[in-house]
């Protein structure tokens, strides 16, 4: 476990080797074509008690960073892609249920950027689409969410 994130240093994920500029997936040769770094707070929702008001008003800024992240870079991502969330916080969250849930809105509009399907919960179920989730122990009080695209490399 890392005690503190360096935002300018390679982070190996569960799947995920830096490998100059390729990555290997399951033995599959990957290249990364695009990070983002979103100042955003994420909270588990699985286990939370707050007013629904505060929640959608999370869900909105979270789908605003990232929709206005990928107007400001004009990016578009070929696919089929990988797509990998890693969220950085002072406290980690349990890998199974809580860090997907904590970052579902901002994957949720990441797939509506890319596949330009609007339908609420359709766009994230596209099979072009592999995410991986990641965690990185951040500094009191840093927050934030790295967004990595990674294209298959022939």
């Amino acid at each position: 476990m890392k005690k503190s994130y360096d935002f300018f240093s390679s982070v190996s994920g569960l799947f995920f080797g830096v490998v100059n500029v390729a990555t290997l997936f399951f033995g599959v040769l990957m290249k990364k074509i695009h990070e983002m770094l979103l100042p955003i707070k994420t909270v588990s929702e699985a286990n939370s008690t707050e007013h629904w008001t505060v929640k959608n008003k999370r869900h909105i800024l979270q789908k605003n960073y990232v929709n206005s992240s990928f107007l400001n870079d004009q990016f578009t991502c070929p696919m089929p892609c990988v797509v990998k969330i890693t969220r950085i916080a002072p406290r980690m969250l349990d890998d199974h249920d809580n860090l997907r849930v904590s970052v579902k809105w901002i994957a949720d509009q990441i797939a509506v950027n890319l596949t330009k399907v609007v339908t609420p919960g359709r766009a994230d179920d596209d099979k072009r689409i592999t995410w991986q989730y990641d965690q990185a122990k951040g500094k009191p009080k840093e927050y934030a969410v790295k967004i990595e695209f990674f294209i298959f490399q022939t």
